[in-house]
């Protein structure tokens, strides 16, 4: 399981953490979404958001069963804690990976952001199409 940290996220608890002012002084933050989500989650959100800004459809068909879990990062221990951030930084909400991957996937699929992120967009299809299998 991992734990990711937006990059939206880290900015507004940039920006959360000059607001508090001394309250946040000396303390150690964690800035990370509230769960902890799978790798093959992570994959099947990845389809889910390319599936709503492509032309073909997604579905996860990846074994993992010949991977170490070594070679992913983990957090087995569960989520990482935010809950410290969560009281010192009043305006800060972590977004859940759904959201997170959406807002990427959108983000980079977007014509108004430049030819280059459709053209990456159009290569995450590609690749990921080999992966999941297009539909």
């Amino acid at each position: 399981r991992m734990s990711i940290a937006y990059a939206g996220d880290v900015g507004a608890a940039v920006v959360g953490t000059i607001e508090a002012g001394q309250a946040v002084v000396g303390e150690t933050l964690n800035i990370a979404q509230p769960e902890a989500v799978t790798f093959q989650e992570y994959l099947e959100l990845i389809a889910s958001a390319l599936s709503q800004h492509s032309s073909g459809h997604f579905s996860v068909m990846l074994d993992l069963s010949r991977v170490s879990s070594e070679e992913f990062p983990s957090v087995d221990c569960g989520p990482l804690d935010v809950s410290k951030a969560l009281r010192l930084l009043s305006a800060w909400r972590p977004s859940g990976a759904a959201q997170c991957i959406q807002r990427v996937v959108a983000w980079y699929c977007d014509p108004v952001h430049g030819g280059k992120n459709r053209s990456y967009c159009d290569g995450l299809e590609t690749v990921y199409g080999h992966i999941f299998g297009e539909h």
